[in-house]
């Protein structure tokens, strides 16, 4: 009875303490992601141009821009259990930023997945692209891809 009782123990103490755990991986700083299906705009912080925004519904699409406009592309991405996006962008696009924003659950999920941010500066006339592969743990293509074309004046 003894036995039984010292093993009931443990697991509850256990049980507290792994909740204790999972309870403080949680991140309650990042902000919550959006991925709205339209482009929005908006004036970039240089000044120099506007901001563009793109998510996965403007997958294959082509879009007017001008030099010095920032593009920013969020895609859903889950790196904590090995699948990232591998983006490649043409020369006349330089890159600003490449954030990762966890989930904002609390606490989070175990294997939740966030948004990927990417930020780049049109720096060129003509057709600039944007392209992207969802790689798993082995590097190789997962299947989903992105492509956006900007036509630059």
């Amino acid at each position: 009875m003894r036995t039984r009782a010292v093993t009931i123990v443990l697991i509850v103490v256990t049980a507290g303490a792994l909740a204790a755990v999972v309870g403080a991986c949680g991140d309650k700083t990042q902000p919550t992601p959006t991925m709205d299906a339209a482009p929005k705009t908006s004036t970039s912080p240089t000044g120099t141009g506007t901001t563009l925004t793109f998510t996965k519904a403007d997958n294959g699409s082509t879009v007017p821009g001008k030099v010095g406009d920032l593009v920013a592309l969020r895609l859903d991405e889950n790196p904590t259990t090995g699948y990232e996006w591998k983006m490649q962008a043409s020369a006349g696009l330089t890159a600003v930023s490449s954030d990762y924003e966890g989930p904002t659950e609390s606490p989070a999920p175990v294997g939740a997945g966030g948004v990927h941010v990417w930020t780049y500066q049109v720096q060129e006339t003509g057709t600039q692209t944007l392209d992207g592969q969802y790689l798993g743990p082995d590097r190789t293509t997962v299947g989903d891809t992105f492509k956006l074309t900007i036509s630059v004046e």
